[in-house]
């Protein structure tokens, strides 16, 4: 019995001394783990304070993309409506360049009209001399500072003034207000 005793002692001693290693062992990995847990709660503070950089960064980003989102469709709209204001004016001007060029025409024809009559139309003679060119005479026009000039029509005679206004006349109808005011003013730019 002794020495179920002594082995009894034997294995109790084995088994304190495993516990006693196991209990060290698990004393420095919870000493391992305090330290890492302060480590780990500094890190945890500092995603913490990177991600609250980063939401506001990215609040940032969104408002000056809205800013710039907003700045930039301004910009389209008012490209837009100079672009429509643009088209407006140069329809304007092809239609207005359209009738300018009818009414060249028409001049032009009725020119030749005088001229194969042999000029005499309504007492008016061919000798007379022909209208004054402004570059000839070196004075500084009196009219409009703009004016379209026809240079068949510079190089006819005072005698087709005559036809040209009943010409004119004619085609007032075709013509608005606004682009009669502007044929006249043009006309008084263009005497001598």
């Amino acid at each position: 019995m002794q020495l179920l005793a002594l082995v009894m002692d034997v294995l109790v001693l084995l088994f304190l001394s495993a516990t006693m290693v196991f209990a060290w062992r698990l004393s420095v990995n919870i000493k391992v783990f305090r330290n890492s847990r302060k480590e780990m709660e500094k890190l945890l503070q500092d995603l913490s304070r990177q991600i609250e950089k980063a939401e506001r960064a990215t609040q940032g980003m969104n408002n000056a993309a809205k800013g710039a989102g907003r700045d930039l469709q301004d910009v389209i709209d008012e490209a837009r409506r100079l672009s429509e204001e643009l088209q407006l004016m140069n329809d304007s001007g092809d239609n207005l360049a359209s009738r300018l060029e009818r009414l060249a025409e028409r001049n032009r024809d009725a020119a030749e009209r005088i001229e194969t009559r042999g000029g005499k139309t309504a007492g008016i003679s061919t000798k007379e001399p022909a209208l004054p060119r402004v570059q000839e005479n070196k004075r500084v026009p009196t009219g409009p500072a703009f004016a379209i000039r026809d240079r068949d029509q510079d190089d006819t005679k005072n005698n087709a003034r005559s036809e040209v206004t009943k010409a004119d006349a004619e085609m007032d109808d075709d013509f608005s207000r606004a682009e009669r005011e502007l044929m006249a003013a043009l006309k008084m730019g263009n005497k001598p």
